[in-house]
């Protein structure tokens, strides 16, 4: 049986305007043609004022060498699908330049923006009603991992993010575990939370995904 592809996410965050988006995805491609990956989904999230031009530059023919190409998500996406949400981006939205995933859930959304594991939750279920695979971002504080809460931490963040998502559905979704800054990125406690507890938490489908580190810097900073 083939291993599922790993997925290797580059996320510009509040990087690069159009052009320099577009000559970005140029570099990339460029990379990949020298270094093609093997079983491996690469995928890009450039801001949002920068999605229309990154998904027609992905659509070019031949311009990534490799199988399945190189597919868009976004960085966030609120739950409904219209509304009086001023600065807020729905799945709708999201759908039109062509995105295939979005994150939800980022260590800076919940700690600059207040976003709670509920919020996660209603962002999953919006995302996946939309046919958008949610990329899932869980992690502990330094204070959490220092005292042994780690296992429980991502367990909870887990169970919460998945709770009203059907098997199928969680087969969809993927997670990503962002440790404190500096600390090892996946530690065999974080493995323990999704591998063990989280698969109580409805995870059992979902796939620890490894870094490629390389890959990784070439998707965000070629």
């Amino acid at each position: 049986m083939t291993p599922r592809p790993r997925l290797i996410v580059g996320n510009w965050k509040m990087h690069k305007t159009i052009p320099e988006a577009v000559e970005l995805v140029k570099n990339l491609a460029d990379r990949l043609k020298e270094s093609p990956p093997t079983n491996v989904t690469t995928v890009v999230a450039p801001p949002f004022t920068a999605l229309q031009a990154v998904a027609d530059l992905l659509r070019q023919p031949g311009l990534f060498p490799q199988t399945p190409p190189v597919l868009l998500a976004a960085q966030d996406v609120h739950w409904e699908d219209a509304g009086a949400y001023t600065g807020e981006i729905s799945p709708p939205m999201l759908k039109d330049p062509g995105c295939r995933y979005v994150i939800v859930g980022h260590s800076e959304r919940r700690r600059s923006f207040g976003e709670t594991d509920a919020i996660v939750r209603k962002k999953v279920l919006a995302a996946l009603r939309h046919g958008l695979r949610p990329i899932v971002c869980i992690g502990e504080m330094w204070s959490q991992r220092a005292g042994n809460q780690t296992e429980s931490v991502l367990a909870a963040q887990l169970t919460e993010a998945l709770t009203g998502v059907d098997k199928d559905q969680v087969r969809q979704a993927r997670h990503a575990h962002a440790g404190p800054r500096g600390a090892p990125a996946y530690s065999s406690a974080a493995h323990g939370a999704v591998g063990a507890r989280g698969r109580r938490a409805r995870a059992d489908p979902l796939r620890r995904e490894r870094d490629s580190r390389e890959h990784r810097r070439a998707a965000r900073h070629p």
